[in-house]
């Protein structure tokens, strides 16, 4: 009996003992998760972001267009500028005296402006941007047709006239003939380069 109750007294107290281990244990488990929980996580330090700089409202110092200079203008001044220049008569130099200007819309002639005056707002400083121009092929063969009617001369053959007892002679007059297709080239190159130079007229 003794015996019984010494090993049921031996049992429950390894039970107890058992018990009291795992309460202890899981307490110092549950504060350790506690205390990893409570830590905050690790974060790398950001910068904060510079500012982006004012958008540019003129175009940059030394910036041509077609030849035109357009540096510090605002867009629309520059197009105002550009314009201006290019609408410019060509002088067409048919002889000593005789000049003929030809306006660049008569020959069918238009600039490009939007797209030159977009690069010249995003070009560096001293860019120089081409203008491109469209011109009718049509109309500038045309005018050029009608320029050569008016300055193109027959040859005239020397005459001798009796006059009384007088003989009167008319020399020899050559004649010529405007080099059109020069002409045509001479024009484009103009209306390309943004040139109001005159141009000399050649005939053959």
């Amino acid at each position: 009996m003794r015996d019984g109750a010494r090993t049921f007294a031996a049992g429950l107290l390894v039970s107890v003992s058992l018990l009291g281990f795992a309460s202890v244990f899981g307490l110092a488990a549950t504060a350790g998760a506690g205390e990893r929980q409570a830590e905050p996580p690790p974060t790398d330090p950001t910068l904060p972001e510079p500012p982006l700089p004012p958008p540019r409202t003129t175009i940059a110092e030394g910036v041509t267009v077609g030849g035109v200079e357009v540096g510090g203008f605002r867009p629309s001044e520059a197009t105002r500028a550009v314009r201006t220049a290019f609408e410019r008569p060509l002088v067409l130099v048919a002889g000593p005296v005789r000049r003929v200007r030809v306006a660049p819309r008569e020959l069918g002639a238009r600039p490009k402006l939007e797209k030159a005056i977009a690069r010249a707002r995003a070009a560096r400083p001293g860019a120089r941007i081409p203008l491109e121009i469209e011109v009718s092929r049509e109309r500038l063969r045309r005018y050029v047709t009608r320029l050569a009617r008016e300055v193109d001369r027959p040859a005239i053959d020397a005459r001798a006239r009796v006059r009384g007892v007088r003989l009167h002679v008319s020399p020899a007059k050559p004649g010529r003939r405007l080099q059109r297709l020069a002409t045509a080239r001479a024009i484009r190159v103009a209306l390309a380069t943004g040139s109001r130079e005159p141009i000399l007229l050649g005939y053959t």
